[in-house]
């Protein structure tokens, strides 16, 4: 089984947007089976699958069993300690890294020395939209900071937060901008993917 997680210490940065956008993209796009595990201690995946129809993979709360799968996605809570940073990167194939300012900047370098031998990449997040560069120069800044980063940067859209309130993803909300999100969001996974 291939395993990512989404990490970060800080919270408010999009992890569960990600992880469900991602558990999406291989269960649709790849084609596999996958587990979207939800560590989240306030259930943020979970409560996003039970808005709609529910999540056409599961999502299941940490503790319990998620099966076989041919993938698994960990959304994992805001603020873990150091301990959970390196226990759960022995446990996965590749770390997502998600940063939208300075202070997630700050955060990434911080956890980049407890994150052992597991590929690592960071995501722009929430960047915002063109023709603005703040999420270029972020970029650019993590690259100098010696961290891989994904080239292309998840744009900040109100399609996301239509997803959430609907249950689904970008692609299958009812915002007519979300199939054009969720084909942005495809090249980040495509890289994501590519690290596994």
């Amino acid at each position: 089984m291939k395993s990512l997680a989404v990490l970060s210490l800080k919270g408010g940065v999009g992890k569960t947007t990600l992880a469900v956008h991602f558990a999406y993209f291989i269960h649709e796009t790849l084609q596999r089976e996958v587990a979207l595990l939800d560590g989240d201690p306030i259930s943020s995946s979970l409560r996003w699958h039970k808005r709609g129809e529910g999540f056409p993979f599961s999502v299941v709360p940490l503790g319990e069993d998620y099966g076989k799968h041919d993938w698994l996605v960990v959304d994992t809570e805001a603020h873990p300690s150091h301990q959970d940073i390196e226990r759960i990167a022995a446990q996965v194939d590749v770390v997502i890294l998600p940063v939208t300012n300075i202070e997630s900047l700050e955060t990434a370098i911080e956890i980049q020395p407890l994150l052992g031998k597991v590929s690592c990449l960071a995501v722009v997040n929430m960047a915002p939209p063109f023709p603005q560069r703040d999420g270029q120069e972020m970029r650019m800044a993590l690259l100098s900071q010696g961290l891989t980063v994904a080239s292309t940067l998840v744009r900040r859209s109100k399609a996301y937060e239509t997803a959430k309130l609907e249950g689904t993803s970008t692609y299958h909300c009812s915002n007519r901008l979300g199939k054009a999100v969720w084909f942005e969001f495809d090249a980040v996974a495509r890289e994501v993917v590519a690290h596994v």
